[in-house]
């Protein structure tokens, strides 16, 4: 396979092309090659190193240097933040090379979800996963479960390359349409507690999210009055959502999938 093969990426493939990437590529030959290739993405290509270890080649475009470090690209001060915001982001154990174009990072390895088997505890984690960022003011919508997996049995996100700010220190979201794409994903991981044979159905429902989606989720028995709840106020107040009302019900969507499942375990085993 050729190297150029190794990078989705369109900035870490014009680098190649340009031949940036040379002497990283010469130094790191045993690491960065198509047998350790795991896969390459939009923002980095990543590696298999050891056993338990996960290494990463990304390109400091990344929308986390656009946001964060007061301007600055020092991978360090990456890691330093993602390493903050325990339990729900895999852990950076090192960086192991960066130059003003890229960096390359060494990251837990994570048992991967199956987004055709998500499990209750993954489900409710999820929840608990979003109303953790939305407490420490930060933000990451795209949370597909291919984006996710779990470490020792905790859910936690290894792809955090878009994590940004959510809110501009006001109490108020940064963007009004953050919680769309979120939604689609917070259904899916719903339904995989209530009705789990529909999750993609539900996912589906939120693709372009209406009022009438909202209703129907709304009057949907299968699922709890929480959650339609939840994205009834994220659609009525597009503009002017305040934080601490969307913590609480997300409290509440948690509360009730931790009865809910627990009740379902007790009944499985009678």
């Amino acid at each position: 396979m050729s190297k150029s093969k190794l990078f989705n990426c369109e900035e870490l493939a014009q680098y190649y092309k340009e031949g940036h990437l040379d002497d990283l590529l010469k130094r790191f030959d045993k690491e960065i090659n198509s047998r350790t290739l795991i896969g390459a993405g939009n923002d980095a290509s990543a590696f298999r190193y050891g056993t338990d270890q996960v290494l990463k080649l990304t390109t400091k475009n990344i929308k986390w240097f656009k946001h964060f470090g007061n301007g600055a690209s020092d991978a360090k001060e990456f890691q330093k933040h993602i390493n903050s915001l325990k339990p729900y982001f895999a852990p950076i154990d090192k960086i192991l090379y960066e130059d003003d174009r890229v960096f390359i990072y060494v990251q837990r390895k994570c048992q991967v979800i199956d987004k055709s088997h998500i499990s209750s505890s993954e489900a409710i984690g999820m929840f608990k996963f979003v109303k953790f960022m939305i407490e420490n003011d930060v933000l990451m919508t795209d949370l597909a479960p291919h984006n996710l997996g779990t470490i020792n049995g905790q859910l936690v996100s290894f792809d955090f390359h878009g994590l940004g700010p959510l809110s501009n220190g006001d109490g108020k979201f940064r963007k009004s349409g953050w919680w769309r794409r979120l939604a689609r994903n917070l259904a899916r991981f719903m339904a995989a507690v209530y009705v789990p044979k529909d999750m993609k159905k539900y996912g589906e429902m939120f693709q372009n999210c209406t009022t009438k989606t909202i209703q129907k989720i709304k009057q949907d028995s299968n699922l709890p009055k929480s959650f339609g709840n939840l994205v009834e106020y994220m659609s009525d107040n597009l503009d002017n959502a305040e934080v601490d009302t969307v913590v609480k019900l997300l409290a509440y969507c948690i509360s009730d999938m931790t009865k809910f499942a627990s009740s379902k375990a007790e009944r499985s085993r009678h």
